[in-house]
Parts: structure tokens; sequence; C-alpha cells
């Protein structure tokens, strides 16, 4: 007899267990279902705008003599997003302007990959080991000699030039705005 009350109870619980289990089958079914429309209708709203994460020259213009330097340095808005490395690239006439220097010493970034210039370009690659979010970081300083006098002398960021978001690397560079020098 003692054998049939066990035999009973295992039949119970178990009877309990599928309950049990059927319930929560339910419920994680009723969480998936929940969760899965959220993001199916989340993906299909309206994108949510990208801050305006910009590259600038500064000062943005200036008149200097001949023979005389201009010396531009380069700016970051991170606008609220966090960013561990850019890559600025200038172009420049050569028939103008020519290369002194560039200089990243003073910047954000502690890492310094490159800084090179010459033959109408100029590459700044900066690196950080911790986030960089901030309104304005220096990049670097670069000098030109004003070689030829002439209005509307543009120093532009390439295409070239990115802004790599923490976690994923992906270029957020939104804007770019160069410099326009005037030798007199």
């Amino acid at each position: 007899m003692t054998k049939k009350v066990t035999k009973k109870t295992k039949t119970t619980a178990s009877t309990k267990n599928r309950a049990y289990n059927k319930k929560s089958a339910l419920i994680y079914a009723i969480a998936f279902a929940v969760i899965g429309t959220f993001l199916i209708f989340r993906t299909q709203a309206a994108p949510r705008s990208q801050p305006a994460v910009t590259l600038s020259l500064m000062p943005g213009s200036q008149t200097v003599s001949l023979n005389g330097t201009i010396t531009a340095s380069v700016h970051l808005n991170t606008n609220g997003e966090s960013v561990n490395a850019v890559q600025a690239n200038l172009a420049y006439p050569t028939n103008r302007l020519e290369f002194v220097s560039v200089d990243g010493n003073g910047g954000a970034f502690e890492i310094q990959a490159e800084n090179t210039g010459g033959n109408g370009s100029v590459h700044m690659a900066r690196g950080s080991l911790t986030p960089i979010n901030t309104p304005d970081a220096l990049i670097g300083t670069v000098t030109f000699k004003a070689i030829s006098i002439g209005r509307k002398i543009n120093v532009n960021f390439t295409p070239e030039s990115i802004v790599a978001r923490v976690g994923d690397g992906v270029n957020i560079l939104a804007k770019t705005s160069g410099g326009q020098y005037t030798v007199r």
C-alpha cells in the first residue's frame, strides 16, 4: 500500500510540473511577442537624427602678408557622442601655401598616430584609450607659409577624414568646416 501512495504522489508531482511548464512557456511566449512587436515597430519608426559631429579649422578666415604664416587649429565637436579616434586630412593649394609644420601637443587625444604634411595635404591621426565627449577638442595645429598673393585661398577637409564612435568604430563625422585665407 505504501508503494501505491508513493506512485500516486509522483504522478501528481509530474502533472504539476507539466502544468507549471505550460504556464512558463505561455509567459515566455507572451513576453517574446511583446518584445518582438516593440522591436519591429521601433525599427519602422522614423529614424532618430544623428548628432552633427563636426571638424572645424580655426580661424576660419585670416588675412596675412606675403611670406607671413597662417596658423590654424583643427577642432572636434562630438555633439554628445563618445569617440575614440579621429583622422583629420586637409587639402591646400601648393601654389599659394607652403606647409611648415603640424603639431598635436596640447590636444585632447593622447595618441598621435600621424602628423604629416606637404605636397598639398596634411594628415593628423589621433586616438584615445578613454572616450572623448566634448564640444571642443583640439586635434592639432597646422602652420603654412603664404608664398603667393591671392584671395579665397581654401584649406578644406578631405572626404577621407573620419571620426570613429566608441564601441563600433562607425564614422559619425557629419560636417566639416575648412578655412578661407587671404594673402596681401
